[in-house]
């Protein structure tokens, strides 16, 4: 995405991604990890165990993905999308990772 074009163009729509992404793991009782690239790594059941914990992150990727054309709308020109994958360890703490790449 960057390549195409350039870091200008794109700071503004991961800005945004970032920052949505953020505020639906937190109203899900997530918690970010970190952040790499284009990704969001969250987890949940921890550090407070839910029996929910699965279903709350599923949920919050589904509201990521549909937060992207959202942001598409708002900002114009640049096409992202979401990919998610959704994973639960052994010690049973959801897990979340979100990407945003151009159309």
């Amino acid at each position: 995405m960057i390549h195409e074009h350039g870091p200008e163009e794109i700071t503004p729509y991961i800005d945004e991604f970032f920052r949505r992404c953020s505020n639906i793991v937190i109203n899900h009782d997530g918690i970010i990890d970190h952040f790499r690239g284009d990704a969001v790594f969250a987890f949940f059941n921890v550090p407070v165990k839910r029996e929910d914990h699965l279903a709350q992150a599923i949920e919050s990727a589904r509201e990521i993905q549909s937060a992207v054309p959202e942001i598409n709308r708002s900002r114009g020109t640049i096409g992202i999308y979401a990919n998610d994958c959704r994973n639960t360890s052994a010690t049973g703490a959801g897990f979340v990772m979100s990407c945003i790449r151009t159309i």
